[in-house]
């Protein structure tokens, strides 16, 4: 069954993640930018960091947005993504160094992540695909 979708944008999706986006961005400066001025460093640092971190999510939700949903239906690519999330949290809890009392962050650079946190994604994307499966299940035995 071909799925068909429409290229235009859900806006009651994007203008509540811009809005909430951009007070959460003003969230930043107000409670950093203080502490910054007081060590003698940009007060825009934060807001900077988080702004970048901002932008390449939202690309990752247009590159999302773009493309085919037979394409995130396929079984083999959701199984690769989750051995390879098996992958990282092994590696982050037995091969990492505790940060802030946890030994879930792999770093990389000056970039940190918990792969914890990409599991919350990959749990909603595996559910939606096993739901669907079953969908299809149903509707084949009406």
């Amino acid at each position: 069954m071909k799925i068909e979708k429409k290229h235009l944008l859900d806006y009651t999706i994007l203008i509540p993640y811009l809005i909430l986006s951009i007070v959460g961005l003003i969230v930043v400066y107000s409670t950093t930018s203080a502490r910054l001025v007081a060590l003698g460093a940009n007060p825009f640092a934060s807001v900077i960091n988080q702004g970048a971190f901002w932008l390449v999510s939202l690309f990752s939700i247009f590159f999302i947005y773009r493309l085919k949903l037979n394409f995130l239906r396929k079984d083999k690519l959701l199984g690769v993504v989750i051995a390879f999330e098996i992958l990282l949290l092994v590696i982050a809890k037995f091969f990492t160094r505790e940060i802030n009392g946890a030994n879930g962050w792999i770093v990389l650079g000056p970039l940190s992540f918990q792969p914890a946190e990409y599991l919350k994604i990959i749990v909603v994307w595996f559910l939606a695909h096993t739901f669907s499966k079953q969908q299809s299940a149903i509707e084949r035995y009406d």
